[in-house]
Order: C-alpha cells, then sequence, then structure tokens
C-alpha cells in the first residue's frame, strides 16, 4: 500500500475486512435481497478518503441522486449521513457508489487503482448479524449478503476494470470452504467474484 500510494496508485485500503462483519445495524435492501450495514459503509468510505482525499477531491462522480459532485464530497456525505441519523440506506449506496467510481477510474485510465484488503477472507464467512426467522430461529447473516462485503470481495469486478487487486487473508480468521477451495482448489472450483485470485506464499 505504502509503495503504491508513492508511486501513484489511487489505494483502496481496507485494514480489517473483519471488522466489517461486527458492530453494524442492518437491514434488507428489497431490490438486492441483500443487506445495507451503514457503519460498514461509512467505516469503508472513510479508510477511501484516507491518503486519497486529493484525488478523491478532483474526481467528479454522480452522486446516488443523480448531481454531479466530487468522490471526496459524496464520500464525506456519507459519513455525514450516519452521524446525522439520516438514511442508512443512503450511507451504503454512498459507499457502493464510491467503489463504482474507483473501478470506472481505472477502467478510464486515469488513475492507477489497486484494491488492498486485509483480512480478505473474513468477507466469506459469517457476520455478528442475525436475521429473525420465526419465534425460536435466527439466521446467521454471511459477509457475502450484505452489499458492502459482497461489492468489497468482488476481485474480478476490480480486475476487469483495469485495477490491481490483493487480498491478503489472515491465519487467525478460518478460511471458508469456499474460499479455501476457491485458492487451492481446481479452477472451476472458483466462485466469480475470487477468479481474479491467485495464491501466492
Amino acid at each position: 500500500v505504502a509503495w503504491a500510494r508513492a508511486a501513484g496508485y489511487f489505494v483502496v485500503y481496507v485494514p480489517s475486512a473483519k471488522a466489517l462483519t461486527l458492530d453494524s445495524s442492518y437491514q434488507k435492501d428489497e431490490a438486492s435481497g441483500k443487506w445495507d450495514t451503514p457503519e460498514h459503509a461509512a467505516r469503508l468510505l472513510r479508510w477511501m478518503l484516507a491518503g486519497n482525499e486529493a484525488a478523491m477531491g478532483a474526481m467528479r462522480v454522480k452522486a446516488p441522486g443523480g448531481e454531479d459532485t466530487s468522490l471526496a464530497a459524496l464520500a464525506a456525505e456519507g459519513v455525514q449521513i450516519l452521524e446525522k441519523g439520516g438514511d442508512p440506506k443512503a450511507v451504503t449506496e454512498a459507499a457502493l457508489a464510491a467503489l463504482g467510481a474507483v473501478r470506472d477510474a481505472a477502467r478510464s485510465g486515469t488513475h492507477k487503482v489497486l484494491f488492498a484488503i486485509d483480512e480478505y477472507n473474513a468477507l466469506f464467512g459469517p457476520t455478528d448479524m442475525h436475521e429473525v426467522l420465526g419465534a425460536r430461529k435466527r439466521a446467521v447473516i454471511q459477509a457475502g449478503d450484505t452489499r458492502v462485503g459482497l461489492a468489497l470481495r468482488d476481485a474480478a469486478a476490480a480486475t476487469a476494470a483495469g485495477a490491481t487487486f490483493v487480498g491478503a487473508t489472515s491465519g487467525t480468521i478460518s478460511l471458508s470452504p469456499k474460499l479455501s477451495a476457491a485458492l487451492g482448489g481446481e479452477p472451476n472450483a472458483f466462485a466469480p467474484e475470487t477468479a481474479a485470485l491467485v495464491r501466492k506464499e
């Protein structure tokens, strides 16, 4: 990450994917069937702003409402919405729009982009959130069933846009069977979002 920043990359650095599976309010997004986790979205926006504010200030994007703004303003507004108790869905939408804008910048060649995700395997495991299924039944919500988690673990979309993607797994977090198979199994064992990953010792 330090090398890439010094070399002029726009770096989306997630120092702890595990942090994006804990301690958030959550509500289901009816359109996608996935979960909005506004505290996770705001944390991601803060991480994106750290070290990228100048570049994000120069990047023009369409906000979820359709207005033209800078990527820095979009990220800052998403964080402020959460802090002011506004619409939680808007915070998630801002984070997803910011990720999309960075992929677009890589695709257009205006920026060299690196996605670096520490504890990447946490995005393939459970969260500490539960969906109520009945009077005595709950189901654990998986990280891949949150909109932020699903977007961040998608290595294939990032590399297809021309970005570099590093997913560093952590030995303190057990690998999900799906990710273990993807990183060490046959090529057809790869999930679509991990197809760009290659194991490195």
